[in-house]
């Protein structure tokens, strides 16, 4: 057995000394895969063979599809056990499913493999590049052989010292078997000890080869780096002098320019009339500047130096020193000096500029959607009676926005807001927010898709003072009902809401019953409004063009002064020919006398007339009209420039953020297939977790204990004291984390693996890819550490 393990030992060594070269290019098997919504998974025979994945029904079959390999990409996530893995190029995307874990494995390795070849072959590397790359390789051969010389050592010292216990002891037979055995054990480590050799001395050879080659791409870079950066110096030293010339000839032609002002505006300027000659500033001094060309100049003599000494380098402390240099000191100034040569007119013409915050650089549109159908009569048939929020549903319904965001881009007519908050009259102030509350629905009269239900915990902020003056943020406080709780502020007002919503579904169409307050503060006058939402049914869901009617009555009452405006929504009418989409409206003052008559459509504009008061001469004018997207963003999900920036990827936002989620990214950047699985795999983990949850709880109250409910991070349900009910209120505190970075508090609910090709370390082969590319992340170290 010890002998069979050394051999093991040694087989493992030559397979390292080979250099890892030969992959397993040919594979074979039947595999699932992925063939829609309606199919499902279907059993496919696959063939991996000369840089393409290519299968068929039945192993006797043709070829139904050939995907080639080169510059494609393979996904799958390690923490997932369900055997499923993604093979993609620009053309071709295949979902599939093997038996288990360990032929998931095995078609994961070949192909990410060959994928590797076929990609670094395809690359047109730098032969620093391929030194390094075959340095690092060397190095992992080099580091595995030290292992097993060092392990074979710590052996033979045990075997000497049972040798001598053996001949002091043992008999002649018991001597000469132990002789014969220890004879065969040094038989084998003489073997594999003249591979291991072997290798390292092939690691010298090629380290010692590449040192040259090495200090003249170095060189070479330095070289241009420096002439750039001459360039520009010269540059700047011509302008300089330009610059010098053209103020002497001003200040010779006009020595007196600044005399000849007015006698009424000489007090202003006296400090500039006592002197006529003035100093023009240029972006920088002259000795500054040649400073710095010295300097570039003292670099040029120090690197043809090198490269003098480089061509003869055949002594190695020289080459060390050499090599050493290059790649520590020159980098660093060459940074510094480019840095200089590069930025000096920003910071000397303008220092302030330094100091000025430039407003971030919004996006206008994110990528088309993909042209992909779906028969959702099938999926809502087979989940009859159930909410359509408990429904698994595909992305194909969705739109790259979660309710939380779409809850945030009622936000997108603010204006009204800070119009209203400069109004003296209540009245003229409860218009416009009716006005406010109106616009809230525009955006679904030509934006029919659903948005992804927040996980419980879920988070969205958005900060616009910057340009808009307002920042929000939201949370998904409650699971069942299913509870969102948001809080946005400004300087001339404070909105906050809580909102659920209650469906139901029929043949041709889903009713929604939304729940919940919105309360809105004006600071100023302290007025504090406050108002619920209208029903809303989608029509068409199965067949012909997708609809929404919102329809019912609506009240905003001012809890300060009694103020109150009503609304009615008109439900659309078949039988009556009407176009729908009408709201009308009053605004009583205290009395319950008429102030405001309010007329138009939620989708478009809304138009307010002032009935109080004699003669009546007031004419309408308009308090909101619609901004309808350009005509291109059918392409993209009809989305208007501000629904479009709503899930930009911005840093510092908690990690429970809904731009964070993986499978509405996924959706954006139009993977829908994968975003769908990873939607799956949220929802899933999600309702694992809730029933979790339930079952604790009915433990714990069997054995008379008291169960802690879920609580929000950054909201707490209490009584209201305006309209006497529980609601959620903002406790702070989100912005001073993210001021300080600091998210501990919030939970991990994205964790969902990653979607690289990360290879688990099941055997050694796979070991040594991943010590190559830990060591290839630290190539220069390594190089640094060679030479």
């Amino acid at each position: 057995m010890e002998i069979q393990a050394i051999v093991l030992e040694v087989g493992h060594i030559v397979f390292i000394a080979c250099i890892m070269t030969e992959l397993k290019s040919n594979m074979e098997g039947y595999l699932h895969k992925w063939a829609g919504y309606t199919k499902g998974y279907r059993w496919k025979y696959f063939i991996l063979s000369e840089g393409r994945l290519s299968y068929c029904k039945r192993r006797s079959r043709l070829f139904q599809v050939s995907l080639k390999l080169e510059g494609a990409r393979i996904n799958f996530d390690p923490n997932n056990f369900d055997n499923t893995f993604v093979v993609a190029n620009e053309m071709i995307k295949l979902f599939l499913k093997a038996k288990n874990q360990t032929d998931r494995q095995q078609w994961v390795d070949s192909i990410g493999l060959i994928i590797k070849q076929l990609n670094s072959d395809k690359l047109e590397e730098s032969a620093t590049e391929k030194m390094i790359s075959n340095l690092v390789y060397k190095f992992a051969a080099v580091e595995e052989t030290k292992r097993i010389i060092q392990k074979y050592y710590k052996e033979q010292q045990e075997d000497i010292l049972e040798i001598q216990k053996t001949l002091s002891t043992a008999s002649e037979a018991a001597i000469m078997a132990k002789v014969q055995s220890l004879y065969e054990k040094v038989k084998v480590q003489h073997v594999s000890t003249k591979v291991a050799l072997k290798a390292a001395i092939n690691f010298y050879d090629v380290t010692k080869k590449n040192k040259g080659l090495m200090s003249h791409d170095v060189i070479n870079s330095e070289k241009e780096l420096l002439s750039q950066e001459q360039q520009d110096i010269e540059e700047l030293e011509q302008r300089q002098l330009d610059t010098e010339r053209e103020s002497n000839a001003y200040t010779a032609e006009s020595p007196n320019a600044f005399e000849e002002t007015s006698s009424e505006s000489s007090d202003d300027f006296y400090d500039a009339n006592e002197d006529a000659k003035f100093e023009v500033k240029t972006p920088c001094s002259k000795e500054s500047l040649s400073r710095s060309a010295l300097q570039a100049q003292d670099r040029c003599k120090k690197l043809v130096e090198m490269e003098a000494n480089s061509s003869s380098s055949n002594k190695e402390s020289e080459d060390e020193l050499k090599v050493t240099d290059l790649l520590t000191e020159p980098t660093e100034q060459a940074q510094v000096v480019s840095i200089k040569s590069r930025r000096m007119f920003q910071s000397d013409v303008c220092p302030a500029a330094t100091s000025l915050a430039k407003k971030p650089q919004r996006r206008s549109r994110i990528p088309d959607k993909p042209d992909l159908s779906l028969n959702l009569w099938k999926i809502i048939k087979q989940n009859w009676g159930k909410s359509l929020f408990s429904i698994k549903l595909p992305v194909n319904i969705n739109e790259p926005l979660s309710m939380l965001q779409r809850l945030t881009e009622e936000y997108q007519y603010s204006d009204i807001l800070d119009t209203a908050a400069g109004k003296s009259d209540s009245c003229e102030q409860l218009s416009y927010v009716a006005a406010f509350v109106v616009s809230c629905y525009g955006t679904t009269s030509f934006r029919t898709t659903k948005p992804f239900n927040p996980l419980l915990g879920e988070t969205y902020e958005w900060d616009r003072t910057d340009d808009l003056g307002w920042r929000c943020v939201s949370e998904q406080v409650c699971h069942r009902p299913r509870t969102s709780a948001q809080f946005c502020e400004s300087k001339n007002w404070v909105c906050y809401q809580e909102f659920s919503v209650d469906d139901t579904s029929s043949y041709t169409s889903i009713k929604f019953e939304p729940k919940g307050d919105t309360h809105l503060k004006f600071p100023a006058t302290g007025n504090h409004y406050v108002w619920g939402r209208v029903k809303a049914t989608a029509h068409n869901i199965f067949f012909g063009k997708l609809w929404i009617d919102h329809y019912g009555k609506l009240e905003i009452m001012n809890h300060k002064t009694g103020e109150k405006c009503f609304l009615k929504f008109e439900q659309y009418k078949y039988c009556i020919q009407s176009e729908g989409k009408q709201v009308t409206g009053r605004v009583f003052n205290i009395k319950g006398e008429a102030a405001w008559t309010l007329n138009g459509t939620w989708d478009k504009k809304l138009e307010a007339e002032n009935v109080a008061g004699e003669p009546f001469n007031q004419k309408k004018h308009v308090l909101w009209s619609a901004k309808f997207p350009p005509k291109e963003a059918e392409k993209y999900y009809n989305f208007s420039e501000f629904a479009c920036q709503m899930n930009e990827i911005e840093d510092g936002v908690a990690p429970t953020d809904s731009r964070n989620r993986p499978d509405q990214r996924l959706m954006e950047e139009t993977h829908w297939d994968e975003a769908t699985m990873k939607k799956f795999w949220l929802e899933d983990r999600q309702r694992k977790i809730r029933k979790q949850r339930e079952v604790e709880k009915e433990h714990a109250e069997k054995e008379g204990k008291s169960w802690p409910e879920y609580e929000p991070v950054w909201f707490k349900k209490k009584l209201d004291p305006v309209t006497n009910s529980l609601m959620y209120f903002y406790k702070g505190g989100y912005w001073e984390c993210k001021e300080n970075k600091d998210w501990t508090i919030c939970p991990n609910i994205f964790r969902v693996g990653s979607y690289l090709l990360l290879l688990p370390i099941h055997h050694e082969y796979e070991a040594i890819l991943l010590l190559g590319r830990q060591l290839g992340a630290h190539a220069n170290g390594v190089v640094a550490s060679l030479t």
